[in-house]
């Protein structure tokens, strides 16, 4: 049977299957009957993209700052390192800073050189690299729960020696919550807008056949501090505004067309 006679039996037969089962519906009392027609090809799909954003304000901060020493030995230089750091620690702790919120985050000993020329010679002197000590850099984090006292802490250590104070940031600790937040607005969005899609079309919305999401992490600014005065005799505490962050989500959704 080719394809067409096909086309044209089914065209025939479908109208007496339906007649039959309307029948045989009034003669055994049913009251409700659906009847698919066959379908030819592929369903229609709409595709639509939905945002969500959520605003929120920062729970945490934190700053870097560096310990520099020099001196002729290694054990020297290493020690008044490390008497400068306990100073400025001990005053972070004494401040409620907790020890898991301070962290070393870089370490480094290396000699020191400096370039001697002979000047006994007359015409071309030479020279040659000489130790002549040692340095120490080492770089501290510290994490700041009370974010109104993140000034104040950043002008007591840089009192105490702290030196390249930098990397200042604020951030949301645990973001779990405000993300699911934020897809949940997205696909509602996307829902909606397909609906509206649907309607334009004169059609319906079917049901889902392709989700996906995407979560854009929220961009925390990083300001330095190495511009301030903060040495041993400044006691100055910068306002260090936190603002809000955007929490920002998007989804793309496929839905059936009926």
């Amino acid at each position: 049977m080719s394809p067409l006679t096909s086309l044209r039996y089914m065209g025939t037969l479908v109208p007496v299957l339906a007649g039959s089962l309307i029948f045989a519906a009034v003669a055994f009392g049913i009251h409700e009957l659906r009847v698919s027609s066959p379908h030819f090809g592929i369903d229609p799909t709409i595709s639509i993209q939905g945002t969500g954003t959520i605003t929120a304000k920062p729970d945490i901060a934190s700053f870097s700052f560096n310990v520099h020493s020099e001196e002729e030995t290694q054990e020297a230089t290493q020690a008044k390192a490390a008497e400068r750091e306990n100073a400025i620690l001990s005053y972070l702790r004494e401040q409620g800073v907790a020890d898991e919120d301070l962290k070393t985050s870089g370490y480094n000993l290396s000699p020191r050189y400096e370039y001697k020329i002979d000047t006994t010679c007359r015409t071309y002197c030479p020279g040659e690299q000489v130790q002549i000590g040692y340095q120490v850099d080492e770089t501290v984090t510290v994490t700041v729960r009370d974010l109104a006292r993140a000034g104040e802490f950043i002008a007591g250590a840089g009192a105490r020696g702290a030196e390249n104070i930098s990397q200042l940031s604020y951030s949301i600790e645990d973001d779990a919550a405000f993300r699911e937040e934020a897809i949940a607005l997205a696909v509602k969005d996307a829902y909606e807008k397909a609906k509206t899609r649907a309607k334009s079309l004169n059609m319906r919305l079917g049901k889902l056949q392709s989700f996906s999401e995407q979560f854009s992490e929220p961009y925390y600014p990083v300001y330095s501090t190495k511009a301030m005065s903060l040495d041993e005799s400044s006691s100055a505490t910068p306002e260090l505004p936190t603002g809000e962050r955007e929490i920002k989500a998007s989804v793309s959704a496929t839905y059936y067309l009926k």
